[in-house]
């Protein structure tokens, strides 16, 4: 992920990934804070969402044989937003109704 993330040339990266996914949100934050030369400018989104049918219905077999348990019934998409340094960000912030968080490059903007 981080030499893909390096090969990016756009001023603006959006990366969008789950609470379930192989990266965790501090992962990926870290990975997008080293976006241009460690200078990213990076915003997280945190949208709450009800899991897929399949993950409540999905526990049982074929015959209708309780297999397993629900484990949770709702996921944390996250919609992460790197930007070059140059680039005005500010307007991300004020995004209605969702939890945004900035790091301390973007903070300080």
């Amino acid at each position: 992920m981080a030499e893909l993330l390096g090969a990016v040339k756009a001023p603006i990266t959006v990366v969008s990934f789950n609470n379930e996914g192989f990266i965790d949100r501090e992962g990926m934050e870290l990975l997008l804070g080293q976006m241009y030369g460690g200078e990213a400018q990076v915003m997280t989104m945190a949208f709450d969402y009800k899991r897929y049918v399949g993950a409540q219905i999905g526990i049982h077999d074929k015959t209708g044989k309780k297999v397993g348990k629900v484990s949770h019934l709702r996921n944390q998409e996250y919609i992460f937003v790197a930007c070059h340094p140059s680039v005005d960000a500010s307007g991300l912030a004020r995004i209605e109704g969702q939890t945004v968080t900035q790091n301390a490059s973007a903070a300080s903007a």
